[in-house]
């Protein structure tokens, strides 16, 4: 099927379709390489990488800042990507079972994948599934990797803004990151900031990297205010992305 047809936002069965394309290109299938390959890219619509250690509240970030789109009138796919079963080897579906507040919105596509031992926290067929997503017409991709550790920086060769997670508990491991994952991010989140950030933040600044300054900021992602200032930060990177790319 050549990109022209690929399903646009809207009935239920051209959803299906969709989905079955991706199936393909995660597969590996031969008809996928027709959909970009999966080499690295730049695809008209921004994409988000969302990454950092389990349970630092990477999947109800990613909630937080598909509800904001959502608001805008902006559409999202995401590709959640979950550690495979030690059974059948497919996603565990965590990621979707969070986002649930969004499954009855057409305006918002969310995809778990298994992965398959992949190195980086992502998946298989990763690029192809990109491209099918920014053929469809979405207008914002993200990816959330497998919790990961310090070495994690694959998500940069496919992410225009890497988005890493942190929480207060991660102080005595900052030095560990400072050579490997610190080093991708364009924004970090310390999440869960009731516990206290003001420490890893205050770590954050004094470990950094010479000559990079990602953006700073505490959240709160499971209250409505508590990301305000993150949600803005992410949201204008998209913005600024997408446009220059209309220049």
């Amino acid at each position: 099927m050549p990109p022209s047809q690929l399903p646009k936002h809207g009935p239920q069965h051209e959803l299906r379709r969709l989905a079955r394309m991706l199936t393909l290109a995660e597969r590996g299938d031969p008809v996928a390489p027709e959909f970009g390959g999966g080499q690295p890219a730049r695809f008209h619509p921004p994409v988000l990488g969302v990454t950092g250690p389990p349970g630092a509240g990477k999947s109800t970030l990613i909630s937080q800042i598909i509800r904001r789109l959502r608001a805008q009138g902006e559409t999202v796919a995401v590709l959640a990507i979950d550690p495979s079963s030690p059974r059948h080897g497919g996603a565990l579906l965590g990621d979707r079972i969070r986002m649930q507040a969004h499954a009855g919105d057409a305006g918002v596509f969310i995809r778990s994948l298994a992965s398959q031992g992949a190195a980086g926290g992502l998946a298989p067929g990763l690029g192809k599934m990109l491209a099918i997503l920014a053929e469809a017409g979405f207008q914002n991709l993200m990816i959330e990797t497998v919790g990961v550790g310090q070495d994690a920086v694959a998500l940069r060769r496919w992410a225009d803004i890497c988005l890493l997670v942190l929480t207060p508990a991660a102080g005595d491991g900052i030095q560990a990151m400072k050579a490997g994952i610190i080093e991708i991010a364009d924004i970090i989140a310390v999440n869960q900031a009731e516990a206290g950030a003001e420490r890893l933040l205050q770590d954050l600044k004094e470990s950094l990297p010479t000559g990079h300054s990602p953006e700073l900021h505490a959240s709160v992602a499971t209250e409505p205010e508590g990301a305000a200032a993150l949600l803005d930060a992410v949201i204008r990177r998209l913005r600024e992305i997408r446009h220059g790319r209309n220049q």
